[in-house]
């Protein structure tokens, strides 16, 4: 396994009674000679239930890595089944323990196990040297398999609060982020950053929470061990410059990405698909993207939603009703159908870009 590219750790050493520097070299120890860390025990099958997925929990025990020289270690749990391999939790000790919904969340969004279905599972460990990404983690061997039993879980929402919204945390204020799907514990939404107290102000600091009305459980800089370069700390917050970002929080990874799109719009027939698109506003009170009015004509009433002006980014028609969004209908994400308006007329188009999937409604304009 190609492990790293010599990775070399030099301290120069002043000596002042010379006119000569004396520099001492520190090296790594050579892969082979790596310490891999060591799964401790076995574990027994699991049967999640609504009851015991808060209160149930595994610990998770290994030994230490050991790279040759002092430094921090970032392990990294995770559970496989057949092909499939999915992130438990990070930890820079020897040790983590996970809940049962933790497990259950990971088997369904990460493994594919169906829910109300058993699986067989493994875990195991990877190492690496903390806050260095040039080579790659070294991993334990597996553990013996055990089943995991999984049960439905609703999707739910978390908050994004910050200087996009005034940092307004109530119930309506605070921003929606919704799972991906039930259990999944990864939030996708798609948000202008900007500072609303202070639009010359380009840093826009942002939290999560879990639950709007309060700052109990909220999840700052330090919460995450795995950021986008384009985050920065600000005290306890994350900061962005501000702009157009998807944002994407893996939860029990303690993972958060934000990619920037410079643009969001549709185009389509009543613009005879050019790249003159009619371009989406972000309303933060309603939590949408939403266009000025645009005049479908007869025989031009379709069209696409799309970032940054490119057809690889569209969204397009899945072609059924939205069960959350009411008059809404459901999109695909770089795929699906043109859209459709019911008839010729004008109208607002609003893009519900905080849920999965994303959701395209028309508001017929007098």
């Amino acid at each position: 396994m190609k492990f790293f590219k010599n990775i070399i750790l030099s301290v120069a050493v002043a000596m002042f009674a010379s006119c000569e520097t004396d520099v001492e070299t520190v090296q790594i120890s050579n892969p082979d000679d790596f310490v891999i860390p060591v799964l401790k025990g076995e574990y027994s099958d699991i049967t999640v239930t609504a009851e015991n997925a808060k209160t149930g929990s595994v610990e998770f025990k290994w030994s230490a890595a050991d790279f040759g020289l002092p430094t921090e270690v970032l392990y990294s749990v995770y559970l496989s089944c057949g092909d499939k391999s999915a992130l438990l939790g990070q930890n820079r000790g020897t040790d983590a323990t996970f809940s049962y919904e933790d497990i259950n969340n990971v088997a369904l969004a990460g493994l594919g196990i169906a829910p109300n279905t058993t699986g067989s599972v493994a875990a195991y460990v990877t190492a690496k040297i903390a806050g260095t990404d040039n080579y790659e983690p070294i991993v334990s061997a597996k553990s013996k398999s055990f089943n995991i039993t999984t049960y439905e879980v609703p999707v739910k929402a978390m908050y994004l609060v910050g200087e996009i919204n005034d940092w307004k945390e109530a119930a309506g204020l605070a921003l929606e982020i919704w799972e991906t799907e039930g259990g999944s514990n990864t939030y996708e939404g798609i948000y202008n950053f900007i500072n609303k107290s202070n639009a010359d102000d380009p840093d826009c600091g942002f939290q999560i929470l879990p639950t709007a009305g309060t700052w109990n459980g909220q999840m700052g800089y330090d919460y995450f061990e795995t950021r986008s370069e384009c985050i920065t700390k600000d005290g306890g917050n994350m900061a962005v410059q501000a702009g157009i970002y998807k944002l994407t929080a893996n939860i029990s990874a303690k993972l958060i990405k934000m990619t920037q799109f410079t643009s969001v719009s549709i185009t389509g027939a009543f613009n005879g698909w050019s790249s003159d698109d009619a371009m989406m506003t972000y309303n933060v009170s309603e939590n949408v993207w939403e266009t000025e009015p645009v005049n479908f004509e007869a025989g031009k009433e379709e069209f696409l939603i799309r970032l940054n002006k490119n057809f690889d980014l569209k969204y397009g028609s899945n072609g059924k009703n939205s069960t959350v969004i009411p008059d809404g209908i459901e999109l695909v994400e770089s795929g699906g159908n043109n859209i459709a308006v019911p008839a010729a007329g004008t109208y607002v188009v609003q893009f519900y870009a905080n849920r999965t999937p994303c959701v395209v409604k028309l508001i017929k304009q007098d």
